[in-house]
């Protein structure tokens, strides 16, 4: 039985550059075996808040090996295999830290189990499919590392299904179908009453939920939406959903800009990634829950 990988890697600082764990989860034949590893990120970290929560201090990421030290392993581990992750975060991650080594991507079939959960449970298919929303809705233990829930999920969605996990692979690689959206999106006001009142906040980049949804959250939690990237803008979210736009090539009109006004002073623009953009969303509602 040919092996199958899950695979989690975790970043810090809105900054997928800066990994700072990486677990496979490696399966054939029944036999479950786990590789883990911290990575020293060779920077200086701002928030650790991630990181204390899968258990890393500042003194295990200064022992810990460099990326390039690992990669072997990386490599051996993933290379050829079939191999899957929950959201786009881990691949991302680990495409920018092969980037900045120079280093290739291991080659493999790359496969976002979050896609297997949004077409298998709908009620999860527009929001709660993250993996620590389905943790819980599947009950699976707390104990287990990241990349062992992400099996635990497929496992989980091969029961639910009678399918093989080569059906549900193909499953999640049907296109979605989408109606195309207009290029601009009407700017609108914040609600007053909201948490985040006073922010103005700005979409770039490939998106995995359509801009009009988007904005409508955000107006509702109290940001002000607009379509153009000015001094005002105070939140930069740039999307990197099967476009990592976030690495170093491939900067969007609106990234290069904002990174500019940055540097020159004129404004103070926050630029995360979609991903973290999610994550910090779910703390203000369960539209973002579990991304």
């Amino acid at each position: 039985m040919k092996t199958i990988a899950y695979l989690n890697v975790r970043y810090t600082d809105y900054n997928p550059e800066l990994v700072y764990l990486i677990e496979i989860l490696t399966v054939s034949d029944g036999q479950q075996n786990l590789y883990r590893t911290y990575v020293n990120p060779e920077d200086e970290i701002f928030d650790y808040g991630l990181i204390y929560e899968f258990g890393g201090t500042a003194e295990i990421l200064e022992s810990a090996p460099i990326f390039p030290d690992v990669y072997s392993q990386i490599c051996s581990l993933l290379q050829g295999k079939t191999v899957l992750f929950h959201m786009p975060s881990s691949k991302l991650a680990l495409q920018a830290a092969c980037n900045r080594y120079g280093l290739p991507l291991p080659d493999a079939n790359y496969i976002n189990s979050e896609r297997i959960v949004r077409r298998v449970w709908t009620e999860h298919s527009r929001s709660g499919y993250g993996l620590g929303s389905m943790r819980a809705a599947l009950d699976i233990p707390s104990g287990l590392s990241s990349a062992e829930a992400t099996y635990e999920i497929v496992q989980r969605a091969i029961i639910h299904t009678g399918s093989s996990l080569e059906d549900l692979i193909e499953l999640a690689n049907k296109p979605r179908i989408r109606l195309r959206e207009n290029s601009h999106i009407e700017s609108m006001a914040g609600n007053p009453d909201g948490p985040l009142y006073g922010e103005t906040i700005v979409f770039t980049g490939s998106l995995d939920r359509p801009r009009k949804e988007l904005r409508d959250v955000v107006v509702a939690l109290g940001c002000n939406f607009a379509d153009s990237l000015t001094r005002e803008t105070t939140m930069l979210v740039v999307g990197n959903y099967n476009n990592p736009t976030v690495l170093t090539t491939g900067k969007s009109g609106k990234l290069a800009k904002a990174e500019k006004l940055n540097k020159d002073g004129k404004a103070f623009i926050e630029i995360m990634s979609s991903d973290s953009f999610y994550m910090m969303m779910a703390e203000f509602t369960d539209a973002f829950e579990g991304a």
